[in-house]
């Protein structure tokens, strides 16, 4: 307990979350290579960029006060999205929507390595080593977004965007905006029932919370399908188009429009 109650693991360090998130966007511009905007040097060039304003923007609010880490944070989502409409032929709800995934994949990744490091150095080796945080986040990121870019690639062989409307996007938002708040409380109000003062159980709640709301927007994806140009299925009477399966494609039944 000794060795807990010295070393400070509750804040994860700003360039590994910002890493998190350049990786999750560049995830899903892998996942959706068929609706890429930008190719060769050009995605080189704009992932570089995207990977530079995270980590400034990041490191230049890490000593905000609590009561502005939220202002930070959407900044950092802001940038998130902006590289994703830059990589991706996406319209801005579809952007808003894909977001959200990204932004918690980040959330869940960053978490998950930390609290693995933090049990390291804190219970087994009882100190600080950089070079074993570097190891762990780096391990543990290729395991987590190897995971979901797998099952992201089974559910989407097409490489097509998901067809959603502005209020699926919206209920997305609200969804991850609503797990992200209550993963972080114990930042805020660690004096409540359901948040805490240690580390340790500040990781599990932070570290299972990111993961359920990770779960619940892939279910709420479903398997995402593939649409035809010219649908926008968030403009009033002009419904979403059917089209032909893609092969290997596992798509709930579309009743056809008439």
């Amino acid at each position: 307990m000794s060795a807990i109650a010295v070393i400070d693991f509750s804040t994860i360090p700003r360039y590994y979350t910002a890493l998190a998130e350049w990786l999750s966007c560049m995830l899903l511009t892998v996942t959706f290579h068929n609706q890429r905007r930008l190719h060769g040097w050009r995605l080189v060039g704009a992932a570089a960029v995207g990977l530079a304003a995270l980590e400034l923007e990041l490191i230049l609010t890490e000593n905000l006060p609590v009561y502005l880490w939220s202002v930070g944070m959407a900044g950092s989502a802001a940038i998130m999205l902006a590289l994703l409409l830059a990589c991706l032929d996406l319209r801005s709800v579809e952007g808003g929507y894909v977001l959200t995934s990204a932004f918690m994949l980040a959330e869940f990744a960053a978490s998950l390595s930390w609290q693995l490091y933090y049990y390291y150095a804190a219970y087994i080796i009882g100190e600080e080593q950089p070079v074993a945080a570097l190891v762990t986040v780096l391990l543990t990121y290729a395991l987590v977004f190897t995971v979901y870019g797998v099952l992201s690639w089974r559910s989407c062989p097409s490489g097509r965007c998901i067809a959603v409307g502005r209020r699926e996007m919206l209920t997305a938002m609200v969804v991850a905006v609503l797990f992200f708040i209550i993963s972080n409380l114990s930042f805020i109000f660690p004096d409540t029932p359901f948040t805490s003062h240690y580390a340790a159980e500040i990781f599990n709640i932070r570290t299972l919370v990111d993961l359920g709301a990770l779960a619940v927007l892939f279910a709420a994806a479903g398997a995402p399908r593939p649409v035809r140009a010219g649908c926008h299925p968030d403009r009033p009477g002009d419904p979403i188009c059917p089209v032909p399966p893609v092969p290997g494609e596992h798509r709930p039944h579309q009743p056809e429009i008439s």
